[in-house]
């Protein structure tokens, strides 16, 4: 059975960051290739969007793990509101099998997900 693991020392990140992580994985086969993703997607009523802010290569072995990193970009924060929501993630990915692994992140000032619509003391 097939294994993949994004590690990473933290899940909230602020416009600017780096992200250090590293990937781990175990294949049925050996893997044309392997990829590490940073992305955002919408989730919601309407069109969805993804952009695919990074990627890197990792070495196409059976086994193995790999340490990436990415810079956060200025935006979209992630965010949450009651028609759509903006979603950030890291994911590896082996092809052709399409075996993926994904982990999901938060993107703003705070580094917490904004709520849209919802009324909040900041106090």
């Amino acid at each position: 059975m097939s294994e993949i693991f994004i590690n990473l020392r933290q899940l909230s990140f602020k416009p600017n960051d780096e992200i250090k992580g590293s990937v781990h994985w175990v294949l049925d086969k050996e893997p044309k290739d392997i990829a590490v993703r940073l992305f955002w997607y919408t989730r919601g009523r309407g069109t969805e969007d993804l952009s695919i802010v990074g990627s890197v290569s990792v070495p196409p072995k059976q086994r193995g793990e790999a340490d990436f990193h990415f810079s956060i970009p200025a935006g979209p924060y992630t965010f949450s509101g009651k028609l759509i929501s903006v979603i950030w993630a890291i994911e590896c990915v082996a092809n052709p099998s399409d075996e993926c692994a994904r982990q999901e992140i938060t993107v703003s000032p705070t580094g917490e997900e904004i709520l849209l619509g919802q009324d909040y003391d900041k106090t």
